[in-house]
């Protein structure tokens, strides 16, 4: 959301200064920056405020930052190049320097001291010998020590020679130019990036520049720009898959999906056999020329499969999708590879872990309050938080194991450094973890204690050691005793406690991606599946609710263009409308390949504490204890996670379950909603309350309206009813489906188990 408020949080930020509220507006700037990457404005801020608080050494290098993501677009724009000056200006005078070292003085010493020796060394003796004849700047000596230290993987001198290069060229230099570029982005320095190809595509004028801009656009969030950039591509080249993904990643993103269906049609035309990603896109529309295509190519990609699957669910019939499933199954695509172990006592510990719960949670569904519950238990194993959700995604272990155990330990740490620390700023592998920050505030992690001042911190070098401990009896080992391991360790050093006490482990998968749900359920053989609901109209209404910005309600859209308004619009429009999609469709596939799955109520859990903990301890196969009603991280209370309706709530207050709804929905939404939800109220036992359920030809008629909430926000974008017409296409198409396919949800619910209160 910060991305979307940039001038918000800027003048915020600012204004903290000046009333030297230092702690806070640093936060804001290292918030910005770890959304946007690169971003100057905030590396200025960052110098402002360690310079008004006399941290002069670090003031100096983050104004050394800003001043280097301007360095490129300070020759081609002017008011950046205002901005330049002005800021090396500062620099001069807050610093007593120049803000780049004279070349001669910074790369002869490096040269002398041989430290780039391997590099083409014919070369590097001529170059080094004409030092002692120079005393001016050479540039073919400085694009020397740039793809020296490239080759040799140095980063952080690569980028400084990279920036030098930038500051002192003469000339064009196509292919230096492209190696900065590649360079910058894969270290996330995407303002620069962006400067480079804005330029390389004014020089040169190809396809592969616009097409990198519509990338890293992307990347920044700046979708409008990202498509103007991919379309030129296409234009420049209509062969390339990846321009099509791109932009129908954007289309879909903004709610533009009619676009998105001409795309499809386009990249039918001109690309051959490589539509996955596209038509995962399509699936957010139902679109049939997306499932006939997935049916031709089911039997040669796991992904098409995937997709196809989606689409017999929501589309077709439960036999089809039990075919799909067994052809899923069938290719062995995410068997998990033997570990090896001496150490008889972890091997059976990670067999007694073969008793897995994995949890789950369907949107604003009370689940961090759960996992407090279940936390500390003498015979579970399990972690704080949901950062773990993605581990089981493809590449991510990959991305850590490593034939060196101390460094895979590093690797593992570095991932996931919020486990050790809730007050860390990185993100964690995962929807919808990844790309976010302080991940502990938003999960309840840095207000722990009974004055709600304490943040979870658990001590990593004792980790480390004791986690290398365990991982050297090991000759080879797969993701699934790794995670194992990571929670043995946990339970020694965050809790003291021995592993001959733990029975099962509880794993907080939260909302997991097909992928990760079904690598997971492939390695335990044993899994159950606990997924924690709550009356699904309210539950939904805060959900959606929860993606309304707050920011709206200050007027910041004064001054705005109304064409960059309903742009704002679409987007927010269709992300709200996901979560409808998400409640009704995309959570189903769980049901067909989990081996046990239970629901539990959020009201059962508030209202009948004990009783219902008692029927959960009995499914998990633990003993019940009173922690179970005590909701804790570490023996430190838990009070809440952050809510945008229920800011204060903690423990079993009833606050959120007695919330009326009228948020968001009108009466007329509330009764059409609980009409399309009604196999879900029935098999779960929620009554129908005052949104009375009406015939499926009524609620279809309903639906063929723009609803009250699409009403309600187009008034904060102060969109035309016209635009907001347009815009709701597929929310129709969507609603539409669900009511016309309510049998089948009753057939699929049959599997599902309801634990109930233990009387």
């Amino acid at each position: 959301m910060l991305k979307e408020n940039l001038l918000y949080y800027l003048k915020k930020a600012s204004k903290l200064l000046t009333e030297k509220k230092f702690k806070v507006a640093i936060d804001i700037y290292k918030q910005l920056l770890a959304e946007i990457p690169s971003f100057p404005d905030a590396y200025y801020g960052l110098y402002k405020a360690n310079y008004l608080q006399n941290e002069k050494q670090s003031a100096k290098i983050y104004l050394q930052y800003a001043l280097k993501q301007l360095i490129i677009s300070s020759k081609e724009n002017e008011q950046h190049k205002i901005i330049f000056q002005k800021w090396e200006l500062e620099y001069q005078e807050a610093f007593k320097g120049n803000f780049l070292t004279p070349l001669e003085q910074n790369i002869e010493p490096k040269f002398k001291q041989g430290i780039i020796k391997d590099y083409n060394k014919e070369k590097y003796l001529d170059v080094t010998k004409s030092l002692k004849k120079l005393n001016r700047y050479d540039i073919e000596l400085l694009k020397i020590s740039f793809f020296s230290y490239m080759k040799l993987n140095v980063t952080h001198e690569s980028i400084n020679k990279a920036y030098e290069l930038l500051y002192y060229m003469q000339e064009d230099d196509e292919e230096l130019l492209v190696s900065i570029s590649i360079l910058f982005e894969k270290n996330k320095l995407l303002y620069p990036a962006v400067q480079i190809n804005l330029y390389l595509a004014k020089i040169f004028n190809k396809a592969k520049y616009y097409g990198a801009l519509g990338g890293l656009s992307v990347k920044l969030d700046n979708n409008p720009q990202a498509k103007t950039f991919l379309e030129k591509a296409i234009e420049l080249d209509k062969s390339k898959i990846n321009y099509y993904i791109v932009l129908g990643q954007t289309y879909s993103v903004d709610g533009e999906f009619e676009n998105l269906e001409q795309l499809f049609i386009d990249a039918n035309k001109y690309v051959e056999n490589s539509y996955e990603k596209l038509i995962a896109l399509l699936f957010d529309i139902g679109s049939v020329e997306g499932c006939k295509l997935n049916k031709e190519l089911m039997y040669n990609d796991i992904y098409h499969s995937l997709y196809f699957l989606q689409h017999q669910l929501f589309y077709t019939g439960i036999e089809e999708a039990k075919e799909v499933i067994e052809n899923i199954k069938s290719k062995h695509i995410f068997t998990i590879a033997k570990s090896k172990t001496r150490d008889k006592i972890v091997k059976q510990k990670c067999k007694d872990f073969e008793n897995i719960v994995s949890f789950h949670s369907s949107g604003r569904g009370g689940s961090f309050f759960f996992h407090a519950l279940v936390d500390g238990h003498k015979e579970v194993a399990t972690i704080p938080g949901i950062y773990l959700k993605g581990y089981y995604g493809l590449n991510v272990f990959n991305s850590i194991v490593s034939a060196d155990k101390k460094n895979m330990i590093e690797k593992f740490m570095n991932i996931y450094e919020a486990i050790f620390d809730a007050n860390s700023f990185k993100s964690v592998p995962g929807d919808p973890m990844s790309g976010k920050i302080k991940l502990g505030t938003v999960s309840g992690l840095t207000t722990l204690g009974e004055n709600r001042d304490i943040a979870l911190k658990v001590d990593k070098e004792k980790f480390a050691r004791k986690l290398y401990s365990y991982l050297d009896n090991f000759s080879t080992i797969n993701e699934k005793d790794f995670f194992n391991l990571v929670h043995m360790v946990w339970e020694e050093i965050a809790r003291g406690e021995s592993l001959k006490k733990k029975k099962t482990l509880f794993y907080h998968i939260h909302n997991p991606t097909f992928v990760e749900y079904y690598r997971y359920v492939n390695s335990y053989k044993k899994a159950k599946d606990l997924v924690i609901i709550r009356n699904w109209l309210q539950g939904l209404e805060s959900w959606m609710d929860s993606d309304v910005p707050v920011i709206l309600k200050e007027n910041w859209l004064d001054g705005v263009s109304y064409k960059t308004k309903l742009s704002l619009f679409k987007k927010q429009h269709a992300s709200m409308y996901r979560k409808i999609c998400t409640k009704l469709f995309t959570e189903r596939y769980k049901i067909f390949l989990s081996h046990e799955i239970y629901y539990v109520k959020l009201e059962d859990v508030k209202n009948t504490p004990e009783a219902t903990m008692r029927a959960v301890a009995n499914m998990m196969n633990i003993e019940y204890e009173d922690v179970l009603i005590n909701p804790s991280f570490l023996d430190l209370k838990f009070h809440s996670n952050s809510s945008k309706l229920n800011k204060n709530i903690s423990a079993f207050d009833k606050a959120s379950i007695k919330r009326k709804i009228g948020v968001l929905f009108s009466n007329s939404d509330a009764v059409l909603l609980n009409t399309v939800l009604r196999p879900w109220n029935e098999i779960f036992d929620y009554d129908e309350g005052e949104f009375k359920y009406v015939s499926i030809e009524e609620a279809l008629k309903i639906n063929d309206q723009i609803m009250d909430w699409e009403y309600k926000v187009g008034a904060m974008y102060k969109i035309k009813e016209e635009d907001i017409k347009n815009t709701v296409k597929f929310r129709k198409l969507k609603l539409a489906l669900a009511l016309n396919t309510q049998e089948q949800v009753y057939e699929e619910l049959k599997k599902v188990k309801l634990i109930k209160p233990e009387i």
